[in-house]
């Protein structure tokens, strides 16, 4: 009988402990552009005269259009998601921006069930503009990322 017992106890598969935290990009905001708008306020950097910019030594430097309000982060389960029970909606200040990518779901969902509760968002990217010493103008756009991350 012992012997029985041993065997089942050798043999079952060691439980993954799970991760002290996660990073992730969010997947599908590039379907979401209007609802990052509402996330976004103008810098006042990138108004400014460009004298007032090389005076105050922000010359060779990215000066972004916009800076994004990355919180509150909410992760919401969607069960009932067509495309994947395991789907996870990433929301920031109440708007939906997209969902935790396919392959990291189903370890957020684990790690929000027991009961990881400091989930943070950055969003970077997007418009800017840079000004040589001599007060030339060049703009650019970076790719808009949000990278998420859960932490016990």
């Amino acid at each position: 009988m012992f012997e029985k017992l041993k065997k089942t106890f050798t043999s079952a598969k060691p439980v993954p402990a799970l991760p002290d935290g996660m990073s992730f990009f969010v997947a599908g905001i590039e379907y979401r552009r209007d609802n990052l708008a509402f996330l976004a306020t103008e810098q006042k950097k990138y108004t400014m005269p460009i004298d007032k910019i090389i005076e105050k030594g922000w010359t060779n430097k990215k000066l972004f259009r916009y800076y994004f309000t990355n919180e509150p982060v909410q992760l919401v389960a969607e069960p009932n998601n067509s495309h994947d029970p395991n789907a996870v909606k990433v929301l920031i200040n109440n708007i939906f921006v997209g969902y935790i990518p396919k392959d990291s779901n189903e370890l957020a969902l684990k790690m929000l069930a027991a009961g990881y509760q400091n989930i943070t968002a950055k969003i970077s990217g997007g418009d800017y503009k840079k000004i040589n010493d001599s007060g030339q103008v060049a703009t650019f756009s970076d790719p808009i990322e949000i990278k998420i991350q859960i932490k016990r």
